[in-house]
């Protein structure tokens, strides 16, 4: 969420690329959702003056796409969408129609296009399923996970999914995994081609810390890809072999 130019400069000068974020949230009224009894509708802090945003509101779908065109003129590389669904408040045919909208707008006043990326939680899943008709306006996903999905199977059939549906997708966590899940987890997403955020300055929960993790912990894992990306990009799937995995691509 940083619009700071010198700031984006800075990580466009080391060589990375900034990704700017919007979410589901509004701190106008007159663009809120209102409950059954005319209420306006609080986000999920419950914090007096941020509310749910309602998708069906024109007034707050141009103001929607000025942040986006905002994102653009600060040089940004990607754009984020945290809960598409504003969790689960508004209904899927109203978020598809929302950004199979703004996201066409977006392109054709920029004249050409930016990847966009939207949180996949408000789902349940990775991708597929009840939220296909939403993700589908987007480039690639992210996924925060919980230590109960550090399995094989679980990244394996998620990179599966994911490759099937023509997208990318990186994971993150919704509380600390620990450094031992951490490695599982940042080494199960390169062996399958997808990517895992270092977790540094991550969200673990409303009441808890954010997580910090201690370079010597994980670097190795990142720095072995990096080292070694003109042998490992673009490799190709040979087979998957380990604890609750069939592997029914090759047999």
């Amino acid at each position: 969420y940083i619009k700071d130019p010198e700031y984006i400069k800075m990580v466009h000068d080391l060589g990375w690329t900034f990704q700017g974020t919007v979410n589901g949230v509004t701190h106008n009224a007159d663009h809120a959702m209102q409950t059954e009894e005319g209420k306006l509708m609080l986000d999920h802090f419950g914090k007096a003056g941020r509310f749910w945003a309602d998708m069906d509101n024109v007034s707050y779908r141009q103001w929607y796409l000025d942040q986006l065109t905002e994102w653009a003129e600060l040089g940004v590389d990607s754009i984020q969408r945290d809960e598409p669904t504003t969790c689960r408040r508004t209904a899927i045919p109203v978020a598809a129609k929302f950004f199979a909208q703004v996201n066409a707008d977006f392109e054709t006043r920029l004249g050409h296009r930016i990847p966009m990326s939207c949180n996949l939680a408000s789902f349940g899943s990775v991708f597929g399923g009840k939220g296909d008709s939403v993700s589908k306006h987007f480039d690639f996903g992210m996924a925060e996970i919980g230590p109960d999905k550090v399995r094989p199977d679980f990244f394996l059939h998620a990179s599966r999914d994911t490759l099937r549906r023509g997208k990318a997708m990186v994971f993150t966590a919704y509380r600390d995994l620990g450094v031992p899940k951490y490695r599982l987890s940042i080494a199960a997403c390169y062996a399958t081609g997808m990517n895992f955020i270092v977790p540094w300055d991550q969200y673990a929960g409303t009441k808890s810390p954010r997580v910090f993790s201690r370079p010597e912990d994980l670097a190795d894992l990142y720095g072995f890809v990096r080292a070694n990306d003109e042998y490992l990009d673009g490799y190709a799937d040979v087979a998957a072999v380990g604890h609750g995995l069939e592997d029914a691509h090759w047999g």
